[in-house]
């Protein structure tokens, strides 16, 4: 599931799993395991949860700033 991110570390010369450093939240299967068959891309979950969500154009700073926020709300 994390293959890109383990290619990255073994192509900087870390022969290691990312899972071997952290813990890793899918915040796609919390929201879909919440809202079932219901959109649950940022922006949907962003909503449902009336966190402001004006992003604008992605990016990554903007969603990881804002999956900060929606994560507490999934657990």
């Amino acid at each position: 599931m994390w293959a890109v991110l383990d290619n990255e570390l073994r192509l900087t010369g870390i022969p290691c799993s990312l899972v071997q450093y952290c813990r890793i939240t899918c915040s796609l299967k919390l929201a879909r395991g919440r809202w079932p068959g219901q959109g649950n891309k940022l922006d949907d979950v962003l909503q449902r949860l009336r966190i402001s969500g004006n992003r604008g154009l992605h990016g990554a700073l903007k969603d990881a700033h804002r999956l900060g926020q929606v994560i507490p709300h999934l657990r």
